[in-house]
């Protein structure tokens, strides 16, 4: 009987691209070798509540941890995302479908082969969960992969499941390394709120991963420009560029953003009409996250050394302390009675 591929390869994304971050480096190619050179140098991107609280419910959910362990807020979600999962269970179950394998957050590796790294480029996608169902026809057993994704974190307006990038990745990935015919790949967004799908035949999923492999070959032709020269890069920027961790040193979003500074400061905002306020509106939020970069660059430099930014101090009470061994803390209060 087929069985489902399990994770061959290492958890840690390392700095190789990965299905979660396709839609920005499919559609910006240098955002990847910035990227790449800010996690080289160690600067990791900030977690933020949202990130932090989808982190405990995917936890729950792959029954890494209990959901008595939640806080009643992600209690909440956590019990309606396992509703809507139930759902779609039931209805493979009301086709006739019986599921006979299923991985739980595995990491999933693939050479793309795209000319990177002695001839090779490394992709990996962690799917939230893969399942595999059966069906039976006149002409015998039908197989059909089911990938889920769960957006238990994020509270705004969810991709569909036909036009979500990181899916149609774990498509191509889990193609390329299943060893049997698959005659059908479902995808699906979990949500809060809802749940939504996109059916793909084979030779759909072939074409997926030759548009993957055309992506990745697009960031390997732009390497040495982006880094020995980051302007000539290739750079488009789109609501991608909010959740990039390289914005600070973007020389599109920081152009972009430069801009926009020089057109407010020649503005009357009392005369402006409700058109130019919607294009402000519009440019605003890259703007401020390209702010946050460089407030948290001089902040990390001000740690490091008190004269490094001429002009400015760090306030008393505002050096930020973080944990680094988090399991090293807790044996600590252990030991305690704490």
């Amino acid at each position: 009987m087929p069985k489902l591929p399990r994770g061959n390869g290492g958890d840690e994304r390392s700095v190789f691209p990965s299905a979660s971050q396709r839609e920005r480096w499919g559609n910006c190619p240098s955002s990847y070798w910035l990227n790449k050179r800010l996690a080289e140098q160690g600067n990791e991107a900030t977690e933020t509540a949202e990130m932090a609280s989808g982190t405990l419910i995917h936890a729950a959910l792959a029954n890494e941890i209990s959901a008595d362990a939640l806080c009643e807020e992600d209690y909440v979600k956590f019990d309606k995302l396992v509703l809507h999962e139930s759902n779609i269970a039931f209805n493979y179950l009301e086709r006739g479908w019986e599921k006979i394998d299923e991985v739980l957050e595995e990491r999933y590796w693939y050479n793309m082969g795209s000319g990177i790294d002695e001839g090779t480029m490394l992709m990996s996608g962690k799917p939230d969960v893969v399942n595999l169902y059966r069906s039976n026809h006149y002409d015998g057993p039908k197989y059909h992969v089911v990938i889920l994704d769960y957006k238990s974190g994020y509270t705004g307006p969810v991709t569909q499941a036909q036009y979500n990038a990181q899916l149609e990745a774990l498509v191509a990935i889990l193609h390329s390394l299943c060893e049997f015919k698959v005659d059908s790949w479902e995808t699906w967004i979990v949500h809060t709120e809802g749940s939504n799908c996109a059916v793909y035949g084979d030779q759909q999923a072939w074409e997926i991963r030759q548009s993957l492999g055309y992506e990745l070959r697009q960031i390997a032709s732009f390497q040495i420009a982006t880094e020995l020269k980051p302007e000539d890069g290739q750079y488009a920027l789109g609501n991608h560029c909010l959740w990039c961790n390289a914005k600070g040193i973007c020389p599109a979003a920081v152009k972009t953003t430069q801009m926009t500074v020089a057109e407010t400061a020649e503005t009357k905002v009392a005369e402006l009409t409700g058109d130019k306020l919607g294009e402000f509106l519009d440019k605003l939020p890259l703007a401020e996250k390209v702010f946050e970069e460089i407030k948290k660059a001089a902040r990390e430099k001000l740690e490091a050394d008190p004269d490094s930014v001429p002009g400015w101090k760090l306030q008393a009470g505002s050096t930020r302390r973080s944990i680094k061994d988090p399991e090293k803390l807790l044996n600590q209060l252990n030991t305690r009675g704490i």
